[in-house]
């Protein structure tokens, strides 16, 4: 299944916070932890979420950041 046909598109004005407890957070290509990474987003950046969806039992985000789309797991941030 693709990633945009099992998410929900979200509101223009939802936003994230970032919030790890490392440095940077890596931002997927698709919802996934097989090696996908195209991104590190800074803790505490602050970014436009496009979409959610819940992949293998985990609920992700699909982000904008640095003119770039991509995923981070919800559990690492709080939207405002």
């Amino acid at each position: 299944i693709e990633a945009e046909d099992a998410s929900v598109p979200l509101p223009r004005s939802t936003m994230a916070k970032v919030e790890t407890r490392g440095a940077m957070l890596n931002m997927r290509r698709w919802p996934s932890f097989n090696p996908n990474v195209i991104a590190s987003i800074p803790n505490g950046a602050v970014v436009p979420v496009l979409r959610c969806g819940v992949f293998d039992d985990r609920r992700w985000l699909c982000i904008q950041f640095d003119g770039r789309e991509g995923w981070i797991v919800e559990a690492y941030t709080s939207l405002c």
